[in-house]
């Protein structure tokens, strides 16, 4: 956690040449869905502050946007590679510009537009601020994102015909007409019955935030590939803890292949804040299985600590459950279909908890194993005792010395919220699902702890 976070919502990280800035919010009611911020300024970035330190000195604001309007500074900008082009999310007033308009009491209070300006260079100032293209009158549209030299933007909005909620955008400037092309929905792949939002490129990969893909709780921040033309076929990646927490977790701006910044209102008495992240891995990485095991319990756990104020930060990589979870679900281990071998990721958690056995009070573990609703009741039960008994069978040869009790559970039916969540990206073809990875949650054991 940066430094100069204050009290207020710092929300978002631009890039004005090679000179990092921030976004801060003074309002008190920032939109919760995350599309937009009230009364934002913009303040320089020293890459050199300090995390996790108080910052002595004052914010100090960045020249260059002094002059843009207040009624324009209402989330993040955008600007072309030459700088000569900026697009800015700005809150819709009536004629009057005494009230914000109103699209939806109940779900959407506020209405937002993209509006862009041109750099009169004579002048060296930016040109009267006009919209970026046609936009529904009742519709939001807010996250603009320049890449492909300026000719592309990609946005989030939630105008008719969409998948529900926020969906992500991208729309691609026509040289021959001078004028912005067709809008394109990024699919079902990435867009849910959720919000998309804060759509970035880099590197080949789309990164953005999803409340609506299976993730650990709020908004998460996700990956896939991507290309002028769209989505490229091999999934969605999930960040691992700490980046994705069960707070919000919803802007990523790469700094390079290993570093970045993010934006988390897990600092429950500071709304929104900036973090920085180091990563031995590179952030553009498309991995073969999504983010779940370890990371989904730290997650959860690290929300715990936040939220009981155990801790101020997490930077930790590991923490002790004893401390401070309950008695009750360590953690849970999947495995692959019709198999009762650890994966690489169950061993690794697996590894860890022995390492912090000594920290902890136990006197029992309790496995629980489960498997799907494919094959019979009577295979599936014993392949449910065989995935126990292999998880209590590698602690064991680490030495971890209590009392085990094993229970085959045979095979589970998940809920159809969690069918829901798990469909996601995994429908091949019209209505052709691959129910072998939808049951995935149902192929798992799970470490109970007795005291």
């Amino acid at each position: 956690r940066l430094a100069m976070n204050s009290e207020n919502s710092e929300y978002w990280v631009g890039i004005f040449g090679d000179q990092p800035f921030y976004a801060m919010s003074y309002s008190q009611f920032n939109d919760p869905r995350k599309t937009f911020f009230h009364r934002t300024l913009y303040y320089e970035l020293d890459a050199n502050d300090d995390a996790g330190k108080k910052s002595q000195k004052p914010p100090k604001r960045y020249d260059y946007f002094n002059r843009i309007p207040a009624d324009l500074q209402n989330g993040p900008v955008a600007f072309s590679p030459n700088m000569d082009m900026m697009v800015t999310t700005v809150i819709e007033y009536d004629m009057a510009r005494t009230s914000v308009a109103m699209a939806d009491k109940k779900f959407r209070p506020f209405r937002t537009k993209l509006y862009y300006s041109v750099l009169q260079k004579k002048r060296n100032r930016f040109s009267r601020y006009i919209p970026v293209l046609p936009q529904e009158s009742v519709a939001s549209y807010a996250h603009p994102y320049l890449f492909n030299d300026g000719k592309s933007l990609l946005f989030a909005s939630d105008m008719a015909g969409g998948h529900g909620g926020f969906d992500l955008y991208v729309v691609h400037w026509n040289d021959e007409t001078q004028s912005w092309g067709a809008l394109v929905n990024l699919g079902a792949e990435i867009n849910t019955e959720g919000d998309e939002i804060f759509p970035v490129f880099f590197k080949g990969r789309l990164i953005f935030s999803s409340n609506g893909l299976a993730g650990f709780g709020g908004y998460d921040l996700f990956s896939c590939a991507f290309d002028k033309d769209g989505i490229m076929p091999g999934g969605v990646s999930h960040y691992p803890y700490p980046v994705n927490s069960v707070f919000n977790d919803y802007y990523m701006c790469p700094v390079d292949v290993q570093s970045a910044y993010f934006v988390s209102d897990r600092g429950l008495k500071s709304q929104d804040d900036i973090y920085y992240l180091r990563t031995m891995e590179d952030l553009g990485v498309q991995r073969e299985k999504p983010f779940y095991g370890m990371s989904e319990d730290m997650a959860v756990l690290g929300g715990a600590l936040l939220l009981n104020g155990a801790t101020e930060n997490v930077r930790k990589e590991t923490v002790s459950l004893k401390k401070f979870v309950p008695e009750g679900l360590l953690m849970t281990l999947y495995f692959d279909f019709d198999s009762d071998a650890l994966t690489e990721e169950s061993v690794r958690r697996l590894n860890v908890f022995a390492d912090e056995m000594g920290n902890y009070d136990l006197s029992e573990l309790k496995f629980d194993g489960y498997a799907d609703e494919m094959g019979s009741a009577n295979y599936n039960y014993e392949l449910s005792g065989r995935r126990a008994e292999r998880v209590a069978d590698y602690l064991r040869s680490r030495g971890v010395d209590v009392n085990f009790m094993i229970e085959a559970r045979g095979r589970t039916k998940l809920s159809p919220e969690e069918v829901k969540e798990e469909v996601g990206s995994y429908v091949w073809g019209e209505n052709n699902i691959d129910w072998i990875r939808v049951n995935r949650r149902a192929r798992r054991v799970e470490i109970y702890s007795k005291r």
